[in-house]
């Protein structure tokens, strides 16, 4: 025990250095696995968050890509149509086509007609002409026999008269001789 009361006066201690190492040394790997934790939690709810984020982009590709399917779909049957319209188009330019041709051959017989029908209005009029020239020389002819039939109606009765004698002497000489032959 001697040494003991001695040793604390004189020598040399390295135990409470020894300890005071050792308690910073392991303050300070608590003091970095506390870094390390804090660090691992903040990452986990950054990744957990990221997860949602990409979760959430998961579900709007697959939206736009169901989408884009939709418009792709919509977009053949607009082709199809369009194609639909481009024929009727062609067809109802065709149908235009004919009917204009047939407007140009209807104008065309229209002014043939018109034609004609000056023609024959020509020869209409010229046959009313016709036709007054002949009332006026039928008018004519009406009053010259007019004329002669009074000239004959005045004559008539002389010639009768003419004529009865020859006449009467003709029966007489009939007579005579169917009584001669009798």
């Amino acid at each position: 025990m001697a040494l003991r009361r001695r040793g604390g006066s004189n020598g040399l201690d390295a135990w409470p250095g020894y300890v005071d190492a050792l308690s910073t040394l392991l303050m300070v790997i608590i003091f970095v696995l506390l870094v390390f934790v804090l660090a691992e939690a903040f990452l986990s709810s950054a990744l957990t968050g990221s997860d949602n984020t990409i979760n959430q982009l998961r579900n709007q590709i697959s939206e736009l890509s169901s989408a884009l399917s939709l418009e792709k779909s919509n977009d053949v049957s607009l082709q199809q149509e369009l194609a639909a319209l481009n024929s009727q188009l062609a067809s109802v330019k065709a149908a235009n086509a004919t009917l204009t041709q047939q407007l140009g051959s209807a104008t065309a017989a229209q002014s043939a007609q018109a034609a004609q029908i000056q023609n024959l209005s020509g020869q209409l009029s010229d046959a009313q002409a016709q036709a007054q020239s002949a009332g006026a020389r039928i008018g004519a002819l009406q009053a010259q026999l007019a004329t002669q039939a009074q000239n004959a109606a005045q004559a008539s009765p002389s010639l009768q008269q003419q004529l009865t004698a020859p006449k009467a002497k003709l029966e007489t000489e009939t007579q005579l001789s169917v009584a001669a032959t009798n």
